[in-house]
């Protein structure tokens, strides 16, 4: 009974962001959120309709004869409300609406909800432009560039009586982006506990769904105590009801942790000491990042290449100056931007090395119209670069002034940018325990159990703010760029934590440093586990 309905293609439902609840799911919340055989449950997106029939299920087994408005469920889809339909039972039958949830006014006091079952749309800004979305974003005090499942959340507790829960299944970028903070924040407000509980298996019923998800389980809504907030992982589908039933799962999360170490540092942003802009956005990195090879065999001048980082994996140090480029176009990894600061004669090398570039790719490429001359990328020159995509911490290495990189990175440039020996110590500071915990925090989990890292997360990573004497700087960063390049990445974390870190915390910093670093791995251990099980 509890197989899924599948009223549309794959196409479709990825279209209307439909990735319906497995069975096996569904009988997790349904058997966690309903209680008494009295309970009156709401679905409000009820999609391919696993969750109605668990719901009508436990039910069932608690010795319920349910009236149809025991279990309520409302779709925008006809197609999946009429499908649902036809598929219960006589003897199991619900209230289905075909309606807009969002359109729809919180029922009076006595008949609201014992608790709420939804796999709402994993959509960003789905429905942005529509009148209902952005009133109901404005009523509910959530950012008009808000998940459609963060509305979904929201409206959903004004339906809910005291004492209530509500089991959902949210994107993974719930726990992490910005504009679902007040949804957060509000189960944090109303309920006594929350558990979050990340999926690392493929969790979605149809083939080739990619989208990692997570379990928000809220109870006791109405509570006057502050709530506390409970996050685990769940690595394969069998473990997922022990966890569910877990009461004993720690209280806080790595960034309630992390919160209450700020109180014990003294710390700054990184966006009061730099500004961040995106790399050189060439629209065709094949042809116009080259190696040494292709140079040669072009017969390139130099004077029409500009020197360039292209990958994270030419940054083995805190400094990409000439001499790594040196080495590094000597065993022809690709780090010439090719930048002509004009075509020349019809028969020179420019003119039939840009020829070769196919004539599709010349017309069809977006970038290649938006600069006055396409055959031009526009070096951009910074200070020094913040590599974003990372299997593990984030790594800023200064540049030499006439280097370049490309949107690989982020492009820092110093707030004072005469000053080496600042610059030193921020690209030291971001090797502490202190801001890969913050990086850890401000990043998400990406493809490969990647941490990618936006220009506005970035710009929030906090750095421990002591300033020691410049020869100690420079000697610390001197020490932490050897062990870098040898590989040691532990060693050059010490360093910096023992310049810069121990003395900006007030009290106890050897406790506080060994906090941050097990939040640090287990953020890591999330990222790497999701993503190592995400693929079964």
């Amino acid at each position: 009974m509890l197989q899924i309905l599948n009223p549309h293609d794959l196409t479709t439902r990825r279209n209307i962001g439909a990735y319906y609840t497995s069975g096996s799911i569904a009988s997790v919340l349904a058997n966690w959120a309903i209680r008494t055989s009295g309970s009156r449950v709401l679905e409000p997106s009820f999609g391919g309709g696993s969750l109605v029939v668990a719901a009508l299920l436990r039910l069932s087994e608690l010795g319920a004869t349910t009236n149809p408005d025991q279990v309520v469920g409302y779709d925008i889809d006809r197609k999946a409300s009429a499908l649902l339909r036809s598929a219960l039972s006589t003897s199991l039958q619900s209230e289905l609406i075909t309606s807009d949830f969002l359109a729809v006014s919180p029922p009076s006091p006595e008949r609201k909800f014992h608790c709420i079952i939804a796999n709402p749309p994993f959509i960003r800004h789905h429905r942005n432009k529509d009148d209902l979305f952005k009133a109901r974003c404005e009523q509910l005090g959530l950012p008009k560039n808000s998940d459609l499942s963060c509305l979904f959340v929201m409206h959903a507790l004004t339906f809910l009586r005291k004492g209530g829960r509500m089991a959902f299944v949210l994107p993974a970028s719930f726990l992490f982006a910005d504009y679902a903070r007040p949804v957060r924040d509000a189960l944090r407000r109303n309920f006594e506990k929350v558990k979050v509980i990340r999926l690392a298996f493929r969790a979605f019923a149809e083939d080739g769904a990619e989208e990692k998800g997570i379990l928000v389980l809220a109870d006791c809504f109405g509570s006057s105590c502050p709530g506390s907030w409970a996050q685990t992982v769940a690595l394969t589908e069998e473990t997922l009801p022990k966890l569910v039933d877990d009461a004993h799962l720690t209280n806080s999360s790595p960034t309630e942790d992390f919160a209450r170490i700020l109180h014990t540092a003294d710390v700054v942003r990184f966006d009061e000491l730099a500004q961040l802009q995106i790399g050189v956005v060439t629209g065709a990195n094949k042809y116009f990042v080259i190696d040494e090879s292709m140079r040669a065999k072009h017969r390139l001048s130099k004077d029409t290449l500009i020197p360039i980082a292209a990958r994270s994996a030419q940054i083995t140090g805190l400094k990409f100056g000439m001499a790594e480029h040196t080495i590094q176009a000597a065993t022809n990894k690709r780090v010439w931007l090719l930048s002509p600061s004009k075509l020349g004669r019809k028969n020179s090398s420019v003119r039939k090395y840009l020829e070769s570039i196919p004539q599709k790719i010349r017309e069809e490429t977006l970038w290649f119209k938006k600069r006055p001359d396409w055959f031009r990328p526009e070096p951009i020159f910074a200070d020094a670069i913040l590599t974003y995509m990372n299997h593990r911490a984030p790594r800023l290495a200064l540049l030499s002034p006439q280097i370049t990189a490309t949107n690989t990175f982020h492009l820092v440039t110093f707030k004072n940018r005469k000053d080496l020996v600042g610059k030193q110590r921020v690209a030291l500071a971001l090797l502490t325990s202190l801001a890969q915990a913050s990086a850890e925090m401000e990043g998400r989990a990406y493809g490969g159990g990647l941490l990618k890292l936006e220009p506005a997360g970035a710009r929030r990573i906090l750095l421990p703010k002591f300033s020691p004497a410049p020869e100690i700087i420079r000697s610390a960063f001197s020490e932490a760029d050897a062990n870098l390049r040898a590989g040691d990445e532990a060693a050059a974390r010490d360093i910096a934590d023992r310049t810069l870190l121990f003395p900006s915390i007030r009290t106890d910093p050897e406790s506080v440093t060994t906090a941050l670093r097990r939040s640090i791995e287990y953020s890591r251990r999330i990222r790497t586990s999701v993503s190592n099980h995400t693929s079964v």
